[in-house]
């Protein structure tokens, strides 16, 4: 793999050389002999000569396009929650921390997400700083990779604070799967209707009675002790930055439907996670290796079947959701349908990959008994790529900040506010975090 792309590298930089002489020579050669040449017509023509020259060496070196474009590093990724989002999120931490690339993470929340504070430009003084980098050099702090939970806006501020121009994807879920899921995960019966249950068995048999009269209950309920509030309905557009009170209202919801058509690279889907992950593949130019996975975080082994009149109270209740889905699952499609005569063979060759690793590392599966989810347990003397595959997301983030250091005392002295503000150059301050 690194022979390729040193082959590669060498023959583009071949090719832009090349380029340059033949057009430095051209334009000597026309200015010697008096004739005029405006600069947009200089533009033109060089464009022009290196599309020409450019193909024609790519097809002398037997060169695809795959070879020649550039893989994607700087990426912002907006963790929808119980979507299988923790399964996508260790492909990108495993992929960041190979190649030392720098994450995007608070040190004032756990497995630095982004929840209880806003992540606003004025938020450097709350994030661990890019590697290499030292604590409070502010101007300094661009970023690879964002990769947490928060809650999803618009673009300006990762715009501002990731580095080069990021591409951008989430992941969504089937509604009514992703909403039990959440609903037992975030102690609903608890939090909203003052209900003890004891397990995610007996939260569901309040599912029922939840949906009943669902608007009888807050929007939205505290976690914990800290000012984190869950959402009660369409919690994966809540994500992507749709207020709950504008959820019933359908220019709202078209109009942000459409904000994030246009803000985001890919939707993955959850139950064509194979296939979303070679469209991933294809448009961040990675290789089959970087998009191999183990499945992590799981409540539910096989998932949970409700009744019929169940499902459909539960997507009328979250029809916000229902939408969003239903939208980019087609918009899936429509990009599978443009990915080429080899898609079939890949997806092929991806379930063989993952199949083979499955048997070669994992012995089995037990229930984690503080978390309730089911975890792997791996072979004796598995390999090194069988352990990383297998690394939990917190796992990741331990390794990626010892890179990203902060002094020991840094959370402390924050939250005392003896930690400066950061400044724009024009000078203005933001807001005390």
């Amino acid at each position: 793999m690194i022979i390729k792309r040193r082959r590669t590298l060498l023959a583009v930089c071949s090719i832009w050389l090349t380029c340059i002489i033949i057009y430095l020579t051209k334009t000597s050669s026309d200015e010697w002999l008096g004739i005029p040449m405006p600069s947009r017509l200089k533009f033109s023509s060089l464009r022009t000569s290196l599309s020409g020259i450019s193909s024609r060496m790519a097809s002398t070196l037997h060169l695809t396009k795959e070879d020649l474009c550039v893989p994607t590093k700087n990426i912002v990724y907006v963790k929808t929650h119980k979507t299988g989002s923790t399964t996508l999120a260790t492909i990108f931490y495993r992929y960041g921390h190979d190649r030392n690339l720098s994450f995007l993470f608070t040190f004032r929340q756990p497995h630095g997400h982004f929840r209880q504070e806003p992540l606003t430009p004025y938020s450097q003084p709350q994030v661990y700083p890019p590697v290499g980098v030292p604590y409070g050099e502010y101007e300094r702090y661009k970023f690879n990779i964002s990769a947490g939970h928060l809650i999803y806006h618009n673009k300006t501020v990762f715009d501002y604070l990731i580095a080069g121009r990021p591409k951008y994807i989430t992941i969504l879920r089937e509604p009514v799967q992703q909403f039990v899921s959440f609903f037992s995960y975030f102690h609903f019966p608890e939090r909203y209707m003052k209900i003890k249950a004891d397990s995610p068995e007996e939260r569901l048999e309040y599912l029922e009675e939840f949906l009943r009269q669902p608007s009888n209950y807050s929007i939205h309920a505290r976690l914990g002790n800290r000012s984190i509030y869950i959402p009660n309905r369409n919690p994966q557009f809540f994500d992507l930055g749709l207020p709950l009170q504008q959820m019933d209202a359908p220019s709202d919801v078209t109009r942000a439907l459409s904000r994030i058509e246009a803000d985001f690279d890919l939707v993955l889907i959850t139950e064509y996670l194979d296939e979303s992950l070679l469209l991933l593949k294809k448009k961040f130019c990675w290789d089959m290796n970087d998009i191999l996975y183990f499945k992590t975080n799981v409540l539910h082994a096989n998932g949970t079947k409700l009744p019929e009149n169940l499902v459909q109270k539960t997507k009328q209740w979250n029809s916000a959701d229902v939408i969003l889905y239903e939208h980019f699952n087609r918009t899936l499609w429509r990009e599978i349908g443009k990915y080429g005569p080899t898609f079939e063979r890949d997806l092929l060759d991806l379930r063989k990959r993952l199949e083979d690793l499955n048997n070669e590392c994992i012995q089995g599966q037990v229930k984690n008994a503080r978390t309730l989810k089911y975890v792997n347990v791996l072979k004796r003397n598995a390999s090194v790529l069988c352990q990383d595959l297998n690394r939990n997301t917190h796992s990741y983030f331990v390794k990626i900040t010892r890179k990203q250091k902060i002094p020991p005392d840094a959370n402390e002295k924050l939250k005392k506010g003896l930690v400066p503000q950061f400044c724009h150059k024009n000078g203005t301050t933001g807001e005390r975090l």
